[in-house]
């Protein structure tokens, strides 16, 4: 039951008690009460107020511009260093879900059985050969794990810096703002500065938040652009 913070009364059906404005953590049921309790508030008071105005500056978002993990659905975090984006559907994946997902795919990859192995040792024994070549040669010979997206399930293509770029054309095709702007930096660390903000004007035209700040930045060092003083 909330009570008067000065004289005690309990909140009913014809008493309404406020919050203190400064502090929100007592309630009085009339403006005597609260200006008679204050002498004994006061100190309390401030130092609750200030806690509160740091709680509220110091907390961390519930998410940013960057949205969610498309597997999780936990916030991504602004360190892009530890998200991946999949080049096949642009949706962002934290490196946890990448990572959890890399090693499924290699648990799913076929693998000789114990009766194979034992063979392999058998027939060595009997010529007199290093098993262990035998062995290699089979693991060698046999079809490495494909990884998949994590969200779409498309093949991926890791090293091959080509293809992943004729991806992200695909996507562009179809007027994903999130494969422009990933267009627009490729073309950035290159050096070709106009291109990129060719790139990055048509991405945030079609509302990608980061190709905005991206062109901001581009202004701000006249990169590509006439440098803006202003």
């Amino acid at each position: 039951m909330t009570c008067c913070a000065s004289c005690g009364i309990a909140e009913n059906d014809g008493i309404k008690l406020k919050t203190c404005t400064a502090c929100k953590s007592v309630r009085y049921c009339s403006i005597k009460c609260q200006k008679d309790h204050r002498p004994h508030h006061k100190r309390e008071c401030k130092k609750r107020a200030a806690e509160s105005r740091d709680e509220v500056l110091f907390r961390q978002p519930e998410s940013s511009h960057l949205g969610d993990c498309e597997i999780c659905c936990q916030p991504l975090l602004l360190d892009e260093r530890k998200s991946t984006l999949m080049p096949c559907c642009s949706k962002m994946v934290c490196n946890s879900c990448d990572m959890r997902n890399r090693m499924t795919e290699v648990d799913r990859a076929p693998s000789p059985g114990v009766s194979t192995l034992a063979s392999i040792l058998t027939q060595s024994e009997s010529a007199e050969t290093n098993p262990f070549h035998d062995i290699a040669r089979l693991f060698e010979s046999m079809p490495r794990a494909e990884l998949r997206c994590p969200f779409c399930r498309q093949p991926r293509s890791l090293n091959n810096q080509k293809e992943i770029e004729k991806i992200f054309m695909k996507r562009i095709e179809v007027n994903d703002p999130v494969a422009m702007c990933k267009m627009g930096k490729q073309r950035h660390r290159e050096g070709d500065c106009s291109t990129a903000f060719e790139w990055y004007t048509k991405a945030a035209g079609l509302g990608d938040t980061a190709a905005h700040y991206l062109l901001s930045c581009l202004f701000l060092n006249g990169e590509g652009v006439e440098k803006d003083k202003k």
